[in-house]
């Protein structure tokens, strides 16, 4: 171990600060996001599955048939730093699910599928807003 980290661990000891219950470390360490340390990272992810987003047209439940490596990969071509982990993460944070319902046939569909697949989404999304509960300020 570091003489400079058993000093600085020494010097902690000495000024007694105690932490927040459950906490190891002091708030504001630690990564930043990476959202934040790039920017277009979201919209390019969202560029790349909103095409081939898969789900229930009457649902806001959503999947894509690409998997989170070929997506890491295709952010890392456009210059993106980023794991399949991380996709994921940001995927379920957008609202995806990370299985695709095995019982989908990919292939040969009728050719308005898709264009019917999305306006019906985008219907039921209409109208789950305006149901929605609002405040009375």
């Amino acid at each position: 171990m570091s003489p400079t980290t058993v000093a600085k661990g020494m010097r902690e000891i000495r000024s007694r600060e105690t932490l927040g219950p459950g906490r190891v470390r002091r708030p504001g360490g630690g990564r930043r996001a990476l959202t934040d340390a790039d920017p277009t990272l979201l919209s390019d992810l969202e560029a790349l599955v909103a095409d081939e987003a898969r789900g229930d047209p009457e649902s806001p439940l959503l999947w894509t048939a690409k998997s989170v490596r070929m997506i890491a990969g295709a952010l890392r071509e456009k210059g993106h730093r980023v794991s399949h982990e991380t996709v994921a993460k940001l995927l379920r944070g957008l609202g995806y699910s990370l299985q695709a319902n095995r019982k989908t046939l990919e292939g040969a569909s009728h050719p308005d599928r898709r264009s019917l697949s999305s306006s019906v989404r985008r219907f039921a999304f209409e109208i789950s807003e305006r149901w929605r509960p609002r405040s009375a300020c």
